[in-house]
């Protein structure tokens, strides 16, 4: 059964090919449908895409309504605007208000920032812009909806290949803001700025997030209590030095020592699953902490296959 949104959306669409628009395209409207967190993520990387913006064009950037709560940390060279995206699918009349407002804006350049795409809400949008350039990231693979993301590809005149589902959200943003401006940039950092930041503690002081909106990147409390657990036990962690710092691939590892204590810490920062072989520091070892719960003192030798993202902690022997 179709949908009566599609219906208007066709009727919308052939009406206004026909409606001329006054002067020439200027602006650029920037989306970002995200929720609360991935608006704080955004944050960080907002100001690359404002600046494709050409000398004294305005900047629009586009939330969803509930995500408005944290438009005040967007740069302020950018207005900032809220679509309610519930509304969007089931009230006709909303739905009109918020595309003719943005097919009448006459945008130059629109910009999709999200990875993950809903065909019937935020590229609706895209669609009731009808500008003469709009950009965007491949999107996620998504059973549901691969069809009509497939026939939406003709919204776009860029379209970035951003990697696989498990790329960092803010490097995936900064790669794509790059390669749009065809320049590269440092990675962004997260930083809050001294005013921000509470009254020194005599220690250094370490703010952790133990969440996210996705479920395969969600780390249990029980892992970070482990962590804080094992660096109060560990002298090596705290006390020791650090050596052998490499890199081999996706792969990040340095060996932590304190007296005859030898700890070699891994992090595989890829999405695939990695193999180190680290004989040269040790023949056996057996796992004294792991982000997948289930590695708990496993024994290996030699070497040792890290999942995707994992990070390991193994004492050398």
């Amino acid at each position: 059964m179709i949908k009566p949104f599609r219906i208007m959306d066709w009727w919308l669409a052939r009406r206004r090919r026909r409606t001329p628009r006054a002067g020439a395209a200027n602006g650029v409207l920037v989306i970002s449908s995200g929720g609360l967190g991935d608006t704080v993520l955004f944050a960080h990387v907002a100001e690359r895409f404002i600046a494709l913006a050409r000398k004294a064009e305005p900047v629009t950037v586009l939330l969803r309504a509930d995500a408005m709560k944290m438009a005040f940390l967007l740069p302020p060279a950018a207005a900032v605007i809220g679509v309610d995206f519930k509304r969007l699918g089931r009230d006709l009349g909303y739905r009109r208000q918020v595309t003719d407002d943005i097919f009448r804006a006459h945008y130059r350049l629109v910009v999709h920032t999200d990875y993950l795409r809903h065909p019937d809400l935020d590229e609706a949008l895209v669609a009731a812009a009808m500008a003469p350039e709009a950009a965007a990231m491949e999107p996620r693979p998504w059973a549901k909806y691969d069809a009509a993301l497939s026939r939406n590809r003709g919204l776009y005149t860029r379209l970035y290949d951003s990697g696989g589902r498990h790329v960092d959200k803010v490097l995936r943003w900064a790669a794509f803001a790059d390669w749009l401006a065809g320049k590269p940039s440092p990675p962004p950092k997260a930083v809050l700025s001294p005013d921000r930041l509470a009254a020194p503690a005599g220690e250094r002081t370490v703010v952790m997030q133990p969440f996210s909106a996705v479920r395969q990147k969600q780390s249990p409390p029980a892992l970070y209590r482990r962590l804080i657990a094992v660096r109060k036990a560990e002298p090596a962690l705290t006390e020791g030095i650090q050596t052998h710092v490499r890199r081999q691939a996706s792969l990040l590892f340095f060996r932590r020592e304190f007296q005859d204590r030898r700890l070699l810490v891994v992090l595989n920062t890829s999405g695939d699953d990695q193999q180190l072989n680290f004989s040269e520091l040790g023949s056996k070892a057996h796992v004294l902490l792991s982000t997948s719960p289930d590695r708990q003192d496993e024994a290996c030798a030699h070497e040792v296959r890290l999942r995707g993202h994992e990070g390991l902690i193994l004492v050398l022997e």
